[in-house]
């Protein structure tokens, strides 16, 4: 006779269900953000190109440092290579893979927010405002909100005090600097002083944990690297005025954030501490670089504080809601535009609003040219180009395994059509950024070498003097090749608010 299983208890129940509601609820964000991610289609966009270029490089053995130059860290595109290696290059592996990250995010923030106990509504709402107010504004890997999520997943290790998760906190802190620099070292401050915050019996157990986590990932990036090259990461000696993180400061997420990291501090309060930490990150990183919506990620910290502080006083409530739509009020327009674009099946701006893109350009699915780039929009002429590039590469005229410089933003051709960037480029050919005067000379003497079979350069016109390429174009090496000119993708998506428009791209190739 099977044995009769007892009832549950009303206790037991009642502390089944709300963590049983709570993953339902999750589980629901998930399969919508999912849904939502499948109806998207995007306008080619200079900046997610160098991700897909940095990612293919890996795939071709390159080494991050070695055999090209990063102004970042190398996770973003390590990750970006296995979704690539794993959708045979096709760009659709970009949007799977931050769809993946956004599902790791999303359990990070929750799982923060339960080691926090906040009571269900507070959960609830936070969780909701973080999906539509940040996470549904990302939908390709980069390098900021790649190191929020292992910011996120560090400080849930953190609080659960477990002494191997505390380990991979400092692993995954290790990864988020690794990732990007100015979050990294604020993820990297912000766990100590939370490891700092746990009981004292534990404290030194944890904090030991911590650094061999995080020292293991560092060694090993020197150790792959060589220190020597890890100054591209660091940025010595990078051209340009360098940029404060305290310079133009968003003053008021700013002074949020000290308020509750302080006051959390004090009374030990890891809700306050945590929450204000994330904000403060965000305030931050709002100023160092990236795309202004990576960093609407303090929102997972500032709603948890003013839904705290609500639940007071019907006058708090009032107050502390104004606040909130005060702080939320800079991504109603994204939001807005992402809706528009959803209902009137508008290929995504980089920016969101579709009024930037411009109605004088005549623009196609890329797919049409390369399969690989489905779901991928740019004008006709830049498809143009990759179809007349493959044309040359069929009737011979060039060869079909050849060598590449590529200076203008259609950084996926090299990846269509097979050819190489010798070592020793720069993944970013930007002279306040990365490309140094070593590695100028460099280039200089493979262009008189005749080493490139395909150059293409960007512009409204052919330079004409004060540049290393300009030089070129007037040398007598510059008349082996044949010039010709096509639109760019800017020339769709920035000519609304750029007066450099055409930003022709010249494609040069050995006659």
């Amino acid at each position: 006779m099977a044995k009769r299983v007892p009832p549950l208890s009303a206790t037991k129940l009642a502390k089944f269900k709300p963590d049983a509601v709570n993953a339902i609820f999750i589980a629901v964000i998930i399969i919508l953000l999912g849904l939502f991610t499948t109806t998207r289609t995007f306008l080619y966009f200079r900046d997610y190109s160098i991700i897909y270029d940095g990612a293919s490089r890996i795939l071709l053995n390159q080494k991050p440092y070695i055999d090209f130059g990063l102004p970042t860290g190398p996770v973003v595109f390590w990750l970006s290579a296995f979704f690539l290696k794993i959708f045979n290059g096709y760009w659709v592996g970009l949007y799977v893979a931050q769809y993946f990250f956004n599902i790791i995010m999303l359990l990070g923030v929750s799982g923060i927010y339960q080691k926090l106990k906040l009571n269900d509504s507070i959960f609830k709402i936070s969780t909701l405002g973080f999906s539509i107010f940040y996470l549904a504004f990302q939908s390709h890997p980069w390098y900021n909100s790649t190191a929020v999520m292992f910011m996120f997943l560090a400080l849930f290790f953190i609080l659960t005090e477990n002494k191997y998760l505390v380990g991979l906190a400092g692993i995954t802190s290790a990864l988020a600097l690794g990732s990007k620099q100015d979050i990294g070292l604020m993820v990297l401050v912000s766990s100590i002083i939370l490891i700092g915050l746990t009981p004292k019996l534990v404290r030194v157990k944890l904090f030991y944990c911590f650094i061999t986590g995080f020292s293991l990932i560092l060694f090993s990036f020197i150790y792959s690297y060589d220190l020597k090259n890890l100054t591209y990461w660091l940025n010595f000696g990078q051209h340009g005025s360098f940029r404060s993180p305290f310079h133009n400061q968003p003053s008021f997420l700013t002074l949020i954030a000290l308020i509750s990291c302080f006051y959390g501090f004090l009374k030990k309060d890891k809700i306050f501490f945590v929450c204000g930490a994330i904000t403060g990150m965000g305030a931050v990183s709002i100023n160092t670089s990236g795309l202004y919506f990576t960093h609407y990620y303090y929102l997972a910290g500032v709603l948890p504080i003013f839904l705290y502080l609500m639940k007071k006083s019907i006058i708090k409530s009032i107050f502390f809601g104004i606040i909130i739509l005060i702080i939320i009020r800079p991504t109603l327009p994204s939001n807005y535009f992402l809706v528009s674009n959803l209902l009137n099946n508008y290929p995504e701006h980089y920016l969101f609003n579709a009024n930037f893109n411009s109605a004088d350009v005549d623009s196609s699915d890329m797919k049409k040219c390369d399969r690989r780039l489905i779901k991928v929009w740019a004008p006709s002429d830049t498809c143009q180009l990759i179809s007349d590039v493959k044309d040359l590469i069929s009737k011979n005229i060039i060869p079909r395994n050849g060598n590449i410089l590529n200076l203008s933003e259609l950084r996926v051709l090299k990846s269509l059509i097979g050819y190489r960037v010798p070592k020793g480029h720069p993944l970013w050919y930007d002279e306040t950024i990365s490309l140094y005067p070593k590695e100028i000379s460099l280039i200089k003497h493979q262009l008189e070498s005749g080493v490139f079979d395909l150059i293409l350069f960007q512009g409204k016109d052919l330079p004409s003097s004060g540049s290393w390429i300009a030089d070129f174009i007037g040398s007598e090496m510059a008349k082996k090749y044949t010039l010709k000119k096509y639109l760019s993708p800017s020339d769709l998506t920035d000519c609304t608010f750029d007066s450099q428009c055409p930003q022709n791209i010249w494609l040069m190739y050995k006659k």
